[in-house]
Order: C-alpha cells, then sequence, then structure tokens
C-alpha cells in the first residue's frame, strides 16, 4: 500500500464538500526573527467523512486546528466553511480539545456544561432540554446529569466534552488530541464511542492525533503533515469497511499494513523537518 500526493487532497466524489482549505499559511513575528509554521497547507472534508491528520511533533497541528476551527486568522490562504470563509468561531462547527479539565466549568453541573454553547442562541428551553438529554444518552451519561466534573473519571469528563460539541448539532467536528490524557483501556472505549457516534450522526469529523494506530482506525482518510514550514505531504484513503472492532479490526494485515505506511511517511516527514532546519 502507498501514499498518494496529497497537495490539494481532496474528497470522494460521491460526497459534498463541507470544509475547504486553500494555500494555508501562518507566520508567527516579522523581519529576521519571523517564523513560517505552515505554508501552501490544501486539502478539504466531505460531508459524512472521518479524517486524521497525523505528523511529526512540531509540525503544526495545534496550528493548523486553531486555523480551522477560526481561533487563529491565518497570514495567507483561506478556510471555507460551507463555502463561507471563516473568519472567527463558525457556529456549523464544534471543537473538542485534548484538555477536559479546563474546557469544562467546575462549577457547573454536567447538564449545565453540555448547555453552555446553547445559551444566547435562541433556543427554546424545552429543546435545550432535549438536546442534553439525548447527547449525554449519546454518550453513556444518562445518569450523570446532576454531577460536577470533578465527580467524574478523566474519560467521563471527556465524554462530557463530546456530548457539550453533539447537542449544538454541528455539522462538523474539530478534536485535537482528545483522548491523549486518559489510560488506554478509557481511550480503546472513546474511539469506539465517536467512530459509533460519527457513523450515526453522519457529521464531517477532522481529528489531530499523534497515535497512529488510532488514526488508522477511526478514519475513512488519514492526511500527514510534515515539513519546515508544514503542508500535507501524504494522504491515505483507508478501506476497513465501516464496522470496526479494536480486536478484529487491528488484528488484519490490511491493518498493520496501513499502520508501517503511515508511520513510514511520518518518519520520512520528520526527517524533512530535521534536514530543513539545519538549512
Amino acid at each position: 500500500m502507498s501514499s498518494t500526493s496529497a497537495q490539494g487532497a481532496q474528497v470522494p466524489a460521491a460526497l459534498t464538500t463541507v470544509l475547504e482549505v486553500e494555500e494555508l499559511g501562518v507566520q508567527f513575528g516579522s523581519g529576521p526573527t519571523s517564523m513560517t509554521v505552515l505554508s501552501g497547507v490544501s486539502f478539504s472534508i466531505g460531508s459524512s467523512e472521518f479524517v486524521c491528520i497525523v505528523g511529526p511533533s512540531g509540525a503544526g497541528k495545534t496550528t493548523l486546528v486553531r486555523c480551522l476551527s477560526g481561533l487563529t486568522r491565518p497570514t495567507s490562504g483561506t478556510v471555507r466553511l460551507d463555502g463561507e470563509p471563516v473568519l472567527g468561531p463558525p457556529e456549523r462547527l464544534a471543537l473538542v480539545a485534548q484538555d477536559y479539565s479546563r474546557s469544562l466549568m467546575p462549577w457547573l453541573r454536567v447538564a449545565d456544561n453540555v448547555r453552555l454553547p446553547l445559551r444566547g442562541k435562541g433556543i427554546p428551553v424545552v429543546e435545550q432540554r432535549e438536546r442534553i438529554r439525548r447527547a449525554l444518552d449519546e454518550v453513556g451519561l444518562q445518569d450523570a446529569a446532576h454531577l460536577y466534573p470533578g465527580q467524574l473519571s478523566g474519560g467521563m469528563q471527556q465524554r462530557v466534552s463530546i456530548a457539550r460539541a453533539l447537542a449544538y448539532n454541528p455539522e462538523i467536528l474539530i478534536m485535537d488530541e482528545p483522548f491523549a490524557s486518559v489510560d488506554a483501556l478509557t481511550r480503546s472505549e472513546l474511539e469506539d464511542l465517536i467512530h459509533r457516534l460519527q457513523r450515526q450522526s453522519k457529521i464531517a469529523v477532522v481529528l489531530i492525533t499523534h497515535d497512529i494506530d488510532e488514526s488508522v482506525y477511526l478514519s475513512d482518510r488519514i492526511l500527514v503533515l510534515g515539513g519546515r514550514p508544514a503542508s500535507i505531504m501524504h494522504e491515505y484513503s483507508i478501506d476497513l469497511g465501516e464496522e470496526r472492532d479494536q480486536l478484529t479490526t487491528k488484528s488484519l494485515r490490511t491493518f498493520a499494513e496501513y499502520r508501517a505506511d503511515v508511520l513510514r511517511s511520518i518518519h520520512a516527514a520528520g526527517a524533512v523537518m530535521r534536514d530543513e532546519s539545519l538549512t
């Protein structure tokens, strides 16, 4: 199995483009001390697609997430959601961050944390309650609505963050290393949870991860970010079927082949970064 050149990586023909990134560049500072982190980053995300973005440490994945979610304005290029430029956090996009302990309000009960993005949106109270109930039910926390975050385990707190994103009914969900701070067993459970929810809801998901197994297990496509400044260097289409299982899927020869190919691409991207930093 081999990757394809991924500059301008496009969505499958059967899907509608939801998110489009075109020649994105980010530079910090000015003059001789400036640093260009991203340059010429181009790719598209289709409706109902699950896309993982991987790459070496320091490649600019977090900077890319901030641009996609409207938290950072790129120096050049554009990000478009449904054809409209992203100039700030879009209403049709939800973000789940790695540090759930900082994204949840410890003084608010679980239900009120889930309600946060619904406030001030003109959504009737009855509908808010139904969205909260449904979202907590979807992540298996239907009996935890009255609890505070500090009364929950790390994995349960991240489930609250996911429920909050789902209650917003987003068109696309951006997830930045969402399972990095939990133990291996909880991580597997959360991977299966987000895979099931994404397949059921048919929303687009972009997940940033350092975990190669996770990227292969969850995604329809994998984009490898690398270089200095970074761009999309490789693209993989992952064909493991709709139904996936932690034991069965990860035992497949095909899974191992995908994993090895992606690992080679990340190592190559890291080597390019090191070589370019010396020139």
